[in-house]
C-alpha cells in the first residue's frame, strides 16, 4: 500500500495514523467486535485499498510468531 506521502505510511495531515491500524486489531483479541468494527471503518474510510499482507510486509517483527499473532488479530477485526 503507497499512501498520499509516497510511501506506506500516512502523511501528516492524514485524520487516523498508521500507530491505529493495530488498534483495530486488538480490540479483536480482547473479543469486542463493536470497536474493532468501528476501527477497521475507520482504517477502510482513510485507506480503501488496504491490504493486510502488504501492511505487515513494512510492520517489523522480530519474530514469525508475532507476525501470524498479528495477521489473526486483523482478521478477527474483519479484514
Amino acid at each position: 500500500m503507497v499512501l498520499a506521502s509516497g510511501g506506506p505510511w500516512p502523511s501528516s495531515g492524514c485524520r487516523l495514523p498508521a500507530s491505529h491500524i493495530p488498534e483495530h486489531g486488538c480490540w479483536a483479541m480482547l473479543g469486542d467486535t463493536k470497536n474493532a468494527r468501528l476501527y477497521r471503518r475507520k482504517v477502510r474510510a482513510i485507506y480503501p485499498d488496504f491490504d493486510v499482507d502488504k501492511w505487515l510486509s513494512v510492520v517489523p517483527f522480530k519474530e514469525q510468531w508475532q507476525k501470524e499473532q498479528y495477521r489473526e488479530a486483523l482478521r478477527r477485526a474483519g479484514f
